[in-house]
């Protein structure tokens, strides 16, 4: 798939017992050196497996360390994303907080560099004895640094704060370098998966979930309703005069006054909501919980928090209309929540079997100080 990387020689691989029969060899030749149970290495290479199953780059993240700090008698370690120019970044840690972390790579900046750029693993110990230099307090010895390679690029780093004794052999950095290899290609799948979900749900204007999301977490909720049934409410904004201030003020005057709504809303709105652009000129708000009697409540508390962002001029500010229904547990289509949230947006609701409340209310909105 275009997008996602592989590692070197690894193309023809499609399934976990190919991916451990191309590489039981090797952890067979690492077993009789170290005459440790080759079970330890088949439980890395599972690791290395479960990593490319997730398309979720903290998920990997947070694998990869627990792989590595069990299966290495590993104290403390944390992964490093690196980017453009010298700059890093700290994804996670495993016992080490992120300010430790900073610390450490702000002292062995050469270090890290080192493993960057020449893509091989770096002790900091035994780098300060190639150069002649004496280990003092102020040293940071019990360092590695494991690169995370994609085809020829470092694209992030295993930093390795403490170990058990003996526990860096060369057969063990071997192992290491293979499962930071492998971490590599699935962060960058994962980030790349993430980044096209990113286009896929967002509306670019207001930076907040679009129609499409919208309809795939109702598809969602009709789902899981026979699994652990959860009464959630719909409130439709409707955005009235939006079109007519695009074409009178311009795009950026409307989709300003827009992006001000989203912020106030996101702000003081403290029950748990989904905000979404439900198209051009109207919003939608998913509110999981919120049942019949509580609906009326809500739609009078987002009405007062348009009606505080009034400012302006009244021919430069959004009009707005707020509505809303209850998806009734019975309902079964994903069709109809859609049709349901479409009528609130009619210039007259009318009720119809305690489904749609008729709820609205209209008012002048537009983003605070505006």
């Amino acid at each position: 798939m275009k997008g996602y990387y592989y590692p070197e020689g690894a193309e023809g691989i499609h399934s976990d017992y190919e991916i451990l029969k191309d590489l039981i060899g090797p952890l067979e030749d690492l077993n009789r050196d170290l005459k440790i149970d080759l079970a330890k290495y088949k439980r890395a290479y599972e690791s290395i497996v479960q990593l490319h199953r997730s398309l979720n780059s903290a998920l990997v993240v947070r694998s990869l360390l627990e792989s590595v700090a069990s299966l290495f008698f590993i104290e403390s370690a944390a992964v490093i994303r690196f980017e453009p120019g010298d700059r890093m970044r700290v994804l996670g840690g495993h016992n080490i907080s992120k300010q430790r972390v900073e610390e450490i790579l702000d002292q062995a900046k050469g270090m890290v560099e080192e493993a960057r750029f020449t893509r091989r693993p770096v002790i900091v110990a035994d780098a300060l004895k190639e150069r002649g230099r004496h280990l003092t307090g102020r040293e940071l010895p019990s360092i590695a640094l494991i690169p995370m390679i994609v085809g020829h690029e470092a694209i992030g780093a295993i930093l390795i704060n403490d170990w058990a004794e003996g526990g860096l052999s060369g057969s063990v950095l071997d192992v290491l370098n293979l499962i930071a290899s492998s971490a590599a290609v699935a962060l960058r799948n994962a980030e790349t998966y993430e980044a096209t979900k990113r286009w896929t749900f967002i509306d670019p204007d207001t930076e907040i979930y679009n129609r499409r999301y919208f309809e795939d977490y109702t598809r969602h909720l009709i789902d899981q309703a026979g699994i652990c049934p959860l009464e959630t409410s719909i409130l439709v904004i409707g955005l009235r005069n939006f079109r007519e201030l695009e074409n009178t003020m311009g795009k950026p005057h409307a989709t300003g006054l827009l992006k001000g709504i989203v912020a106030e809303i996101d702000r003081r709105l403290k029950r748990p909501h989904i905000l979404c652009r439900y198209n051009t000129s109207s919003l939608s708000l998913i509110l999981p919980g919120v049942d019949e009697s509580a609906i009326a409540g809500l739609c009078a508390e987002v009405e007062q928090i348009l009606e505080s962002g009034r400012k302006g001029d009244l021919r430069t500010r959004l009009e707005t209309r707020v509505s809303g229904f209850v998806i009734p547990p019975s309902l079964r289509s994903p069709k109809e929540i859609i049709r349901l949230t479409d009528r609130s947006l009619s210039p007259q609701p009318r009720r119809a079997n305690s489904v749609f409340h008729g709820l609205e209310s209209a008012s002048g909105g537009g983003p605070a100080g505006a």
